[in-house]
């Protein structure tokens, strides 16, 4: 059995190839280059007439603008008053300061209907003017009563123009027709707007009389064009055309009619300089396409010899890749090969890349956890500190009440001020809690007004003497009749929250001093101590929400880590600022405020001594608080300090109750479980009638957006839970004295 050997494919070298594909290009294009130069040809031309179509057209709109701007103008200065009282004097000033800005215009002259002239610009009143009328076109503008523009004729010794005419009516009557003569030499100056000197523009009037050129005006103004033309312009509107000049230079023509006058604009070029253009371009493509073809051959065999190398340093890549060896050093020309190489380098880019992403995201998580279980661990604290601050003050409460019930159910004076200032304590901690909130959203509203400083003082004392003057000497140095512009209740909080951080981190026998005085502008505020003082790494953060000392278990100083950030908000709100100051763990502190000072406040009065009569015995108030013990409580208190009083859980039985039983005063909770309290208010107010009633909201929302909304509903008191008894029986008394 014969076997037949299998011919291998023939192979060519890649630099054959390329000049075998280089010749199959370049015959192809040698012939489309033979084609494309005669449509460049053809082409050119066309360009040429277009453009000089459009030149045409521009220069047609240039024309009927002036001469309908020349009309308008005309027909305007027609109305002038002066001519209605024959003024020409006054007329003649105006007509000069239109001649003035319309360069086109050589003269405005008046005339007669029978050819006399009244008034010419170029004159004086008693000067001769060279200036002739045509009455022919006179009489015609008279009889039509319509503008018209008058032939080209000489109005002056060796100078040629045309008249724009418009009649001067005045009622049935026309006394005067108002004339603008324009010149060639004005109007070609309409002409020169480009810069191509070897273009001739031309204007024709409704005539097809020149009486305007670009070039040799002088020999051709007043002329016809030749016949050729005008046959071959015809009446069409526009169109390109080939012509001969009346100087017998052929030209390509561009001409276009106006629509207003019926003038016609005649663009033109030599037809040598076309011809030339389109001579030296096809030439230079010629030398061009050779260039080319040269180079495209040397340009075939230097890019032969690159392909190859590319090709064969990307195989000993590939080669290297399989053995594992380190890559060759080269970098590829052809844009292929070096997208391989990059692509390989890329992967290997990507592959570390990827490693330092996961890396990162394995840092991101557990930095979010770290964080997620730091922000758990400061809730909790928050939340144990917060239960460790309320349950202090719970405890004597609690245990207040134990001894009174062991007693017989009644509390002693010392029993009844532990309770009593163990409740203050906890509405600090609570308003403080608000007031951080506030001062976070912005939401606080101060009520300023003059204040002595010494009050504010007196008040912020009172206020923190159960835990400053208890076990600490304290020490006020404040002059009587320091005046300042601020809400007194901020400031005194402010000074009260200083005291008390002060009394806190004092121990018992320490000093604290607070003391005031006015240096330029300001007032300076001072509470310093001698305490266990301020870390560096503290002072910084110290007026931060939350920041505390270091305490131990027994958080004997008590507290939530919000005063002084209250403090800081209260006077940087007042246009102040509180600073504070520490040499050391150990060595005290002074915390410094600064407000703006004002005007001195004099002494006040002594205050007339009042009765202490509260409320009268004849007053009904209605008490509504869905809280049973509260309710009952309030009841009990009002009834003891002799109020007739009645309670009510629900906002249907205080509709019920008032009906029966008509209050003067209804103390209403907002948060009722049936209705809220601003709508019972509304209720209550409009079956009471035209019988008076007094309405007080006690509530524990205690926002400026709840009291605007209390007043909105027609309450006449607002009042923030808790609320001392001494304090709601004193609000009763000033409503119903109201």
């Amino acid at each position: 059995m014969s076997t037949s050997a299998t011919r291998p494919a023939r192979s060519y070298p890649l630099r054959t190839l390329l000049l075998w594909l280089v010749v199959g290009l370049v015959v192809p294009m040698a012939l489309l280059a033979a084609f494309v130069v005669q449509r460049l040809e053809v082409e050119w031309r066309a360009t040429a007439e277009r453009r000089l179509l459009e030149e045409a057209r521009e220069l047609s709109r240039t024309i009927d603008d002036d001469l309908g701007d020349t009309l308008r103008t005309l027909i305007a200065l027609a109305e002038s008053p002066a001519l209605t009282v024959g003024n020409t004097t006054a007329f003649r000033e105006e007509a000069r300061r239109y001649l003035a800005s319309r360069p086109i215009w050589h003269v405005v002259v008046l005339h007669r209907p029978d050819g006399r002239e009244v008034m010419s610009t170029d004159r004086q009143a008693d000067t001769a003017v060279g200036v002739s009328a045509d009455i022919e076109s006179l009489r015609r503008v008279v009889e039509t009563r319509q503008p018209m523009i008058d032939a080209l004729r000489p109005f002056a010794p060796r100078r040629l123009g045309f008249s724009v005419r418009v009649p001067v009516t005045r009622g049935t009557s026309v006394p005067y027709v108002l004339s603008a003569v324009i010149t060639p030499e004005r109007l070609a100056g309409r002409l020169q707007f480009r810069t191509d000197d070897t273009w001739l523009r031309t204007v024709l009037d409704a005539h097809d009389v020149i009486v305007a050129r670009s070039r040799s005006a002088e020999d051709f103004v007043g002329r016809r064009p030749t016949d050729g033309f005008l046959q071959l312009a015809g009446d069409r509107a526009e169109g390109a055309i080939e012509s001969v000049t009346l100087d017998g230079e052929p030209v390509y023509s561009g001409v276009s009619r106006g629509a207003y006058a019926g003038w016609r604009a005649v663009v033109a070029v030599p037809r040598s300089v076309v011809d030339a253009d389109s001579r030296r371009t096809i030439t230079l493509l010629g030398i061009v396409g050779g260039l080319l073809l040269g180079l495209g051959g040397a340009a075939s065999l230097l890019i032969a010899r690159r392909i190859a190398r590319d090709i064969s340093l990307a195989t000993q890549a590939a080669t290297a890749l399989v053995a594992g060896q380190p890559m060759p050093v080269g970098r590829p020309w052809m844009a292929e090969v070096r997208q391989l190489s990059d692509a390989l380098a890329q992967s290997a880019d990507l592959l570390r890349e990827r490693e330092r992403e996961r890396d990162a995201r394995v840092a991101q998580a557990d930095a979010a956890r770290a964080e997620a279980e730091a922000a758990n661990r400061a809730k909790d604290e928050f939340l144990a500190m917060l239960g460790h601050e309320l349950r202090n003050p719970l405890a004597p409460v609690v245990n207040a009440l134990h001894v009174a019930e062991r007693r017989g159910g009644v509390l002693d004076d010392r029993e009844r001020r532990i309770v009593e200032r163990q409740v203050r304590h906890m509405t600090r901690l609570v308003d403080d809690l608000l007031d951080m909130s506030r001062l976070h959203h912005d939401t606080i509203e101060l009520h300023i007004e003059s204040c002595d400083l010494r009050e504010i003082v007196d008040a912020a004392v009172e206020m923190t003497r159960g835990l400053a003057e208890a076990h600490h000497v304290v020490t006020v140095d404040v002059p009587d009749g320091l005046g300042l512009q601020c809400d007194a209740h901020r400031i005194t909080q402010v000074i009260a929250n200083l005291l008390g951080n002060a009394a806190k981190y004092t121990a018992a026998g320490g000093t604290i001093r607070l003391a005031a005085r006015r240096e330029g502008d300001e007032v300076a505020i001072t509470c310093d101590d001698n305490g266990m003082g301020l870390p560096p790494d503290l002072l910084e953060k110290v007026f931060e929400p939350f920041v505390q000392g270091a305490r131990g278990i027994d958080r004997r100083q008590g507290g939530l880590g919000v005063g002084l950030a209250v403090a800081r908000g209260f006077v940087e709100r007042h246009g102040g600022r509180i600073t504070a100051f520490s040499e050391g763990e150990g060595r005290g502190s002074r915390f410094e405020v600064r407000l703006p000072a004002s005007s001195p406040i004099a002494p006040a009065p002594a205050p007339r001594t009042a009765e202490t009569t509260p409320a009268r015995p004849q007053v009904r108030v209605l008490v509504v608080e869905d809280t049973a013990d509260v309710c009952e409580m309030l009841v009990v208190a009002l009834s003891m300090s002799g109020v007739d009083a009645r309670g009510v859980g629900s906002a249907r039985a205080a509709i019920e109750t008032a009906a029966a039983w008509p209050p003067d005063v209804a103390v209403l909770d907002i948060g009722l479980p049936d209705m809220d309290g601003y709508q019972l208010a509304r209720e209550l107010r409009a079956r009471a009638g035209d019988r008076p009633l007094r309405l007080m909201a006690l509530t524990g929302y205690g926002g400026e957006t709840h009291a605007a909304e209390a007043q909105a509903a027609g309450f006449d008191t607002f009042l923030v839970k808790p609320v001392g008894i001494d304090a709601l029986l004193q609000a009763i008394a000033d409503t119903t004295r109201e």
